[in-house]
């Protein structure tokens, strides 16, 4: 759904320090830097309009009843106006929304975001990334923050860091403020959609629901979150640093994170990622096969650019690790990690479940 189309662009700055970010899909502008009122990428402000849905079924042999067609007129078309679009010059569907769907313009909320960095950052701050997805259903802004750009671990392994501003068209994202931190030895992302903002009496996302909006006041407070939220991931990596890990206990972690928590069985689905998983936490990037920042390493790059996206076309698996279930994963793996209290629990309860999935595929080898 948020992969990126013939039609969506991705803008980056003529700058090395972004020519990474979203793993060559990207386009690259002319200027080394993306205007702070988006004069130079305006294809990315396209309206979303709302019309009225067309009851027709030419072709598909139904027969549609009176009453049918009249609660049919009843229901509104989001389309993305393009018909000042190089690329599509037309009207394309998004969404069939329910009652009471707000739409939040893509215009809106890149205004609304810059105008909260020039009050929280001044002018430290540079636009990385911005464009649409899915065919203009998915919008994204990514920022940079002078010196918080990078991080590095132990002298050698660099960390880029970015602060996204997501929102969708077709009822599949709530607006919503997300960290990205790209290992730089791989390329490896991490997503986190922060749940500490909450704490500070924030929300976290908006709904696109009536009279709902994307204030700047409200990406400030956000914004700040995310800023302190920085220093807690960067401690948390340098823990797990430090913390031992071997292939055994690896494999019960992963269990028990991959695990149905109300079911006492581990699928064979999840059987089969924690064997795919297993190389990459020995012999991944940058990888040994020792400890838990191995372990956490081994998720970022399974779900960024190994199999856990699928096979399949390169921006359609690269979307699944950014926004789908992928990036999940890997949220949950570094959250259990950084849970030291709970995380003895997880791993005994993947243990159990690991070992039994064993003894059942011995089992049912022996019938074959």
């Amino acid at each position: 759904m948020h992969n990126i189309t013939n039609i969506d662009t991705l803008y980056c700055p003529n700058n090395e320090k972004f020519s990474q970010t979203w793993h060559g899909l990207q386009t690259i502008t002319e200027e080394k830097e993306i205007a702070l009122d988006g004069g130079n990428v305006p294809d990315v402000f396209c309206p979303m309009v709302e019309g009225q849905l067309n009851p027709s079924f030419d072709g598909q042999g139904i027969e549609l009843t009176e009453d049918m067609q009249s609660e049919m007129k009843k229901w509104k078309l989001i389309c993305a106006d393009l018909r000042d679009n190089d690329k599509s010059n037309q009207i394309i569907p998004v969404h069939i929304p329910k009652s009471g769907y707000q739409i939040h313009q893509n215009k809106d909320l890149f205004d609304n975001l810059i105008q909260a960095c020039q009050q929280v950052l001044g002018n430290k701050f540079q636009i990385a990334t911005i464009g649409t997805l899915g065919g203009y259903k998915s919008f994204i802004v990514s920022i940079s923050i002078e010196g918080m750009e990078t991080f590095t671990l132990d002298g050698n392994d660099k960390f880029n860091q970015f602060f996204n501003l997501i929102s969708s068209h077709d009822g599949s994202l709530a607006s919503c403020i997300m960290l990205s931190v790209v290992r730089i030895v791989c390329q490896n992302t991490a997503e986190f959609s922060i749940q500490q903002s909450e704490q500070n009496g924030t929300r976290e996302r908006i709904k696109h629901t009536v009279n709902s909006d994307i204030s700047p006041q409200w990406i400030e407070q956000n914004l700040k979150s995310w800023i302190n939220y920085t220093q807690v991931y960067k401690q948390t990596l340098q823990d797990i640093k430090r913390e031992e890990m071997d292939l055994q206990k690896f494999r019960y972690f992963s269990a028990g994170i991959f695990s149905d928590k109300t079911s006492d069985k581990l699928s064979s689905q999840s059987f089969n990622r924690i064997n795919d998983l297993e190389s990459l936490f020995v012999r991944g990037q940058g990888n040994k096969g020792e400890s838990e920042y191995d372990c956490y390493n081994a998720f970022t790059e399974y779900f960024t650019s190994g199999r856990g996206n699928g096979s399949g076309e390169k921006r359609k698996r690269f979307a699944k690790a950014s926004f789908g279930r992928g990036a999940d994963w890997k949220r949950e793996a570094f959250e259990a990690l950084k849970n030291r209290q709970e995380l003895p629990k997880l791993i005994k309860r993947g243990e159990i479940l690991f070992n039994d999935k064993v003894q059942f595929e011995i089992a049912k080898s022996k019938l074959n």
